[in-house]
């Protein structure tokens, strides 16, 4: 689906909330329906993605911060969408409804509203994609592809292959084995390059024949010439074992992907076309030979005064099926890939599309929001899930948004009207519920960040003002620095802004949060807001269970400094999917959390820890526990009910 923007009207813009068991209010006012900070990417574990070393990897084994190769998620200036480096930032683990969708490529299992470029440059999600099985009369969807997806591993054949392959393109081997060799007239056999990847593959290939050879200098370079390394033996007993490998010509598949890969690493180049040199013409002819069984196109070239030259023909689509499925090492040749733009990719014809029910997907978000899987260009991003979007599924699909959670980041309805029915609200309403603990507090926002956006922080500012003009109580919950732009009205008696705090280190926080302002950012606005007089509260949540006491104290002092009112804390939830979407971000402490047990062992002790540490920096009076009731049998019961109602300390 396209990006839905435009406004939406609501017919009561004040909800009565039942977040008054975590202390903070009685009412909500939620200023817009959805976000745009992501959209949605549903893919099986075992869907194959192409990383930026042009090497197929299964989706079930990403990790955040791993590199892909993506492209531009809208066409440029230049008409063409280009290939770029996309880097994975945050992984989520789920059971959605999802299809097999069977292409002339391959296949690959997708939820309903998982996006895919088709053959005309538009995004298509898998809902709207029609199949030559169903024989409509609009046809059969046809969409970008890069070629099928292999999962390759280098098997022995392959480990040889390179290795002959290495030899025959940039070896030397002096070894004869009627011949005796005495004195200094000895056998050897070398490998130099300047690429040092090659050489280090070598090195293990070969420890799988039981030869062992070290990377030593060559040739120191200059102004010109880069410095060089080499891997060497002047064993006679292993240059006997490779003189028998090398002339133990295999024909099997492996064995010729990895002669290719060798000699691809030893001799050949890519500056837009990908070319193999050689000054004798019967190795080429083995080379064409091994990679026509690929289904490659290769033409003999020779120019005056040079090598003779074998290209690959079929441009950038034919140059990363190369790389993909014969795996050279030296990384830098296939980096010249970026930049190219993504005309001539072939197309591929959506032959069926079958309903499989609920299955594990993977969510992931890149950077371009773009990358391949199986074959296919295709769209991404990490998918959060709210109370708001499962309770206003009938109203949002008449707005065209067939899955509001599974498109989620593909749109945005701010509520525009709120501000003018929120005062005629105000002006007729009689009763107004104030319970000990929400104290008639009114919450900005539950479902959605008020200051997500210029658009919506116009918005909020209105409404805040309105009800400051009505003496409401106003608590502000935002993760975006833009609150600070409304200082001059947010320095009131009446208003409390938050933000989530739960530590300061801003590595940590792309793992765990990849999509909210880092907490150096957060905690800038925090003193600004201080600074200007604002009543601030922090919400020291979720922890995960790798902090100790000393960090609790550090975290508190620093958060003592602008002078909150008010400091929540609870520990992350790693139970259910949580855990599972955790750990595939590389997040592995969330192990030790994953059984109901361990989380509630996990939570008292942290709870402990961070009371002691409250009190010895002397904020103890100012930390509001946030229990769960899934605690109770595992902490005393008066203790667990007497804070899950439990006033908050602002002075109101």
């Amino acid at each position: 689906m396209s990006i839905i923007k435009g406004s939406e009207k609501i017919v009561n813009p004040l909800q009565e909330s039942a977040l008054k068991k975590k202390g903070l209010c009685d009412y909500v006012i939620n200023i817009a329906s959805g976000c745009l900070h992501g959209c949605t990417f549903c893919l099986a574990p075992e869907t194959l993605i192409l990383y930026s070393d042009l090497v197929w990897r299964k989706l079930e084994n990403a990790r955040v911060g791993d590199e892909l190769l993506g492209f531009d998620e809208n066409v440029t200036t230049h008409v063409y969408r280009f290939f770029r480096k996309t880097t994975i930032e945050a992984i989520q683990w789920s059971k959605k409804p999802a299809y097999k969708i069977i292409t002339e490529v391959g296949e690959v299992i997708a939820t309903a509203n998982h996006g895919w470029l088709n053959y005309r440059g538009n995004w298509l999600p898998t809902s709207e994609l029609t199949s030559s099985s169903e024989n409509r009369k609009d046809g059969f969807s046809t969409l970008k592809s890069i070629g099928s997806a292999r999962y390759l591993s280098p098997s022995t054949d392959y480990k040889l292959g390179y290795i002959v392959g290495m030899t025959e393109g940039d070896g030397t081997f002096r070894f004869n084995p009627s011949e005796l060799y005495k004195g200094d007239y000895t056998p050897y056999w070398r490998v130099a390059l300047c690429d040092i990847e090659p050489l280090e593959r070598l090195v293990e290939y070969l420890l799988k024949f039981e030869i062992s050879v070290d990377i030593r200098p060559y040739y120191q370079g200059n102004e010109k010439h880069r410095s060089a390394q080499k891997v060497e033996t002047r064993s006679q007993s292993q240059c006997r074992k490779l003189f028998f490998l090398i002339n133990k010509l295999l024909d099997t598949t492996e064995y010729h992907r990895g002669f290719v890969a060798g000699f691809f690493d030893a001799e050949s180049s890519f500056n837009g076309s990908l070319r193999f040199s050689q000054k004798t013409l019967p190795v080429l002819h083995q080379v064409q030979k091994y990679a026509e069984s690929f289904g490659f196109t290769f033409k003999i070239e020779k120019y005056k005064n040079s090598c003779f030259n074998l290209r690959l023909i079929g441009g950038f689509t034919e140059v990363i099926r190369f790389f993909s499925i014969f795996c050279p090492a030296i990384i830098i040749k296939s980096d010249k890939i970026i930049g190219g733009a993504l005309k001539g990719m072939k197309s591929a014809k959506v032959i069926d599309k079958i309903p499989l029910g609920i299955v594990d997907v993977i969510d992931i978000q890149t950077s371009t929001h773009t990358f391949f899987a199986n074959g296919l260009a295709t769209h991404n991003c990490y998918v959060p899930s709210t109370p708001a979007i499962r309770t206003k599924q009938k109203e949002l699909q008449e707005k065209g948004i067939s899955n509001p959670q599974m498109d989620w980041g593909k749109y945005l309805l701010v509520r525009e009207n709120i501000p003018q029915q929120l005062e005629e609200k105000l002006n007729r309403k009689k009763k107004w519920r104030e319970t000990p603990e929400g104290k008639g507090v009114i919450l900005l926002c539950s479902g959605t960040d008020p200051y997500q956006n210029y658009q919506t922080a116009k918005i909020t500012r209105q409404t805040v003002e309105i009800l400051s003009k009505n003496q409401r109580r106003v608590i502000i919950l935002t993760r975006s620095p833009l609150w600070i732009n409304d200082l001059d009205i947010l320095n009131q008696p009446n208003i409390t802004v938050g933000m989530s705090l739960p530590f300061l280190n801003d590595e940590l926080s792309l793992k765990i949060e990849p999509q909210a302002p880092p907490p150096s950012k957060r905690y800038e606005a925090l003193q600004k807001g201080d600074r200007a007089g604002c009543r601030l509260y922090v919400a020291m949540a979720p922890t995960p269970p790798i902090m100790t006491l000393d960090d609790f104290k550090k975290n508190l002092e620093q958060i003592m400094k602008i002078n909150p009112e008010v400091i929540f804390w609870e520990p992350i939830n790693a139970r259910g999917t949580n855990g599972k979407r955790m750990i595939a971000a590389g997040l592995e402490f969330a192990s030790s959390i994953m059984t109901k047990k361990s989380w509630a062992e996990n939570f008292i002790k942290q709870w402990e820890e961070v009371e002691e540490a409250a009190k010895s920096i002397g904020c103890l009076d100012k930390l509001h526990i946030w229990p769960d009731p899934e605690l109770k049998g595992y902490v005393e019961e008066e203790k667990l009910n007497r804070w899950l109602y439990m006033p908050t300390v602002e002075k109101w």
